[in-house]
């Protein structure tokens, strides 16, 4: 059911349906049990509140992700993506050039 719902989210992400979208995968996490799912999910969580410039939830989600898992270069990328929105300019180019770093490292 979980898989149906997160199938769903990414539908609903790729019609540009960002709060459904929302919706479904907050209904997925509730249910989530896999660590490796949750970040996942998380991950399509925060693209969703940043396309729907829901950003200080998608900086929420991000600093959760990299608490998580530090070494996640997507996840310095969505932050720096959502500082640079919120024009916390300096602080988003640290975070960018981590996520550079890290995803030439890996």
């Amino acid at each position: 059911m979980s898989y149906e719902r997160l199938l769903t989210a990414r539908r609903h992400i790729d019609e540009r349906r960002f709060r459904e979208a929302i919706v479904e995968l907050h209904v997925v996490l509730e249910n989530e049990t896999k660590p490796s799912q949750t970040e996942e999910t998380l991950e399509l969580l925060a693209l969703a509140n940043f396309k729907a410039a829901y950003l200080t939830e998608e900086e929420h989600l991000a600093r959760q992700l990299i608490t998580s898992r530090p070494t996640n270069a997507y996840a310095h990328t969505i932050l720096a993506r959502s500082l640079e929105r919120q024009s916390e300019h300096e602080e988003a180019a640290g975070a960018q050039s981590l996520a550079f770093a890290l995803a030439i490292h890996f």
